[in-house]
């Protein structure tokens, strides 16, 4: 029983993660939906706050077991009825992650506060495989609330890398980022699976690790 909590709080803890680097504001929705969703991310939402002094990168998956794993329990048929979700599966865990945290993204500041804290700590949970690496300039630094540097490779292809964490070489970046661009790098990144509300759907994207700066 305590591995598949742990199992849940993992999953759940990632959806977490993904649903807030996506989320959009829902639409129109009934009355009764709209009342439990009000419910079911009050109720997170105030765990959330009184554990929010004590989590640490250590014991945050325990802790977010405990507030998720009761939520699963309480609400399992509104969560069939008004999301059309069965937890009885990990697909259906992660679902249910990904929609409290699409939920307390909009009206839970501590839950906010807390992902951009440990970032570092989420990513590295999610990591996919070893470092792989992207050769060009750098064209842009921008993004909103996660930055990414656009990059051009040497065959003119574009593509987006994500500053989700600290990494060897970010330095030049943060104190004089101007200087940066039209540089010559090569970044190392690792991959990573996030949920993109809009689309329904998860994308990988490209997460920085190093940047090495060519003469």
């Amino acid at each position: 029983m305590q591995l598949r909590k742990n199992m849940q709080a993992r999953i759940t803890l990632c959806a977490l993660f993904f649903a807030f680097a996506g989320f959009t504001s829902a639409s129109a929705q009934s009355a009764s939906k709209e009342n439990f969703e009000n419910a079911i991310v009050k109720e997170f939402c105030d765990s959330f706050e009184s554990a929010s002094p004590r989590l640490t990168k250590d014991n945050m998956t325990v802790e977010m077991g405990a507030m998720i794993v009761p939520l699963m329990s309480r609400y399992n048929n509104d969560v069939k009825s008004y999301w059309g979700i069965d937890m009885s599966s990990k697909e259906g865990i992660r679902s249910f992650g990904e929609k409290v945290g699409q939920l307390a993204a909009l009206k839970c500041p501590a839950f906010l506060t807390f992902i951009k804290n440990n970032l570092q700590e989420i990513v590295s949970e999610n990591g996919q495989g070893a470092s792989k690496t992207y050769s060009g300039k750098i064209l842009k630094i921008e993004g909103q609330p996660f930055v990414y540097l656009l990059v051009q490779n040497n065959q003119g292809r574009t593509d987006k890398l994500y500053w989700l964490e600290y990494f060897e070489g970010a330095n030049r970046l943060t104190t004089q980022p101007a200087s940066g661009l039209n540089k010559t790098v090569t970044i190392f990144y690792k991959e990573m699976e996030v949920y993109q509300a809009v689309e329904k759907e998860y994308k990988t994207i490209k997460v920085i690790s190093k940047i090495e700066w060519k003469p």
